[in-house]
């Protein structure tokens, strides 16, 4: 393998093997009615994925787990999002991991990782529950 740096002659950076890629795609349930915020330029829309993994384990015996992914959309497309979904609903959303850092009251340090979502498709909707327009 070369460690020759990328140029025009040979090709973008981006095709350098080693570059990381921040891309992350989920199916799972919408759990609770998306929030909307707003900010000074775009509406800022959260809610929470749920995702269900199941397997046996060594006793054969059925497990579930359950993975909490909080999601953040902005702009248009989030406000269509959360206009379109509801608490239930099987979605699939694609985008971008982020890590927010902050500092609590007591001084701690805390850090939550969440899904910056760019795309979206609902799968299919809770039982019972119509089709948004």
């Amino acid at each position: 393998m070369s460690d020759t740096p990328s140029t025009p002659s040979n090709g973008p950076a981006s095709s350098k093997p080693w570059n990381d890629q921040n891309h992350f795609k989920c199916r799972g349930r919408i759990g609770n009615k998306p929030e909307v915020r707003s900010t000074r330029r775009n509406p800022v829309i959260s809610c929470t994925v749920y995702i269900k993994n199941e397997y046996d384990d060594a006793n054969q015996k059925r497990v579930t787990k359950t993975t909490r992914v909080p999601v953040t959309m902005f702009g248009d497309k989030g406000m269509t999002f959360a206009n379109e979904v509801a608490k239930g609903d099987y979605v699939e959303i694609e985008g971008r991991l982020q890590e927010n850092a902050w500092q609590d009251a007591q001084g701690q340090k805390r850090s939550r990782l969440e899904l910056v979502a760019s795309k979206y498709q609902v799968v299919q909707r809770k039982q019972g529950q119509a089709q948004a327009a």
